[in-house]
């Protein structure tokens, strides 16, 4: 059936299907007429990369293309000077380059290197209460490199890289 949304049968049955013309979409009836949802209703990528439309919903396969979605994260801890990501996502595996220095290689690439990266730490002032610093080394389409350490005297002018726990989050446009 095909009709305006006045013309919709006056004593429905659940499982009624018609093509509203007034909207225009396919509806259903189960308690109430409900519209169908149609590929037109899912948001596109390039709609979550520009991240304007209201009306269009996001499907999980796409979400990462949203702006305001981090595209790749990780905890990354220490044992024995060895970095694991003991929690990631977008990671494929870890470069230790030596004490303090660690790449994190992804599996998605980004589409630049102008992406941003922000890096954390469990205790900022750590046991020994030095406070702790890290820089992005090097950022590639692929993967980041990141070095940290800790400062070393009461000025906190000289840093001493150091295996330490950290986690980071990279925003962008893969």
């Amino acid at each position: 059936a095909t009709g305006t949304t006045a013309q919709r049968p006056a004593t429905p049955v659940e499982g009624d299907i018609r093509r509203n013309t007034t909207i225009p979409q396919w509806e259903g009836y189960v308690a109430s007429w409900i519209k169908f949802l149609t590929e037109s209703d899912i948001a596109t990528q390039a709609q979550l990369e520009t991240a304007t439309s209201l009306l269009t919903l996001v499907t999980p396969g796409r979400v990462n293309n949203h702006p305001g979605v981090a595209k790749a994260w990780g905890y990354i801890t220490f044992s024995a000077g060895t970095p694991t990501a003991t929690a990631s996502h977008n990671v494929t595996s870890l470069t230790d380059n030596g004490t303090g220095d660690v790449t994190v290689n992804l599996t998605t690439a980004f589409s630049s290197t102008s992406y941003a990266v922000a890096v954390t730490f469990d205790n900022e002032g750590g046991a020994d209460g030095r406070l702790k610093h890290a820089v992005v080394q090097v950022k590639a389409a692929g993967s980041i490199r990141i070095r940290i350490g800790a400062a070393t005297g009461n000025a906190d002018t000289t840093v001493t890289l150091a295996d330490s726990n950290f986690h980071f989050m990279a925003f962008g446009d893969q």
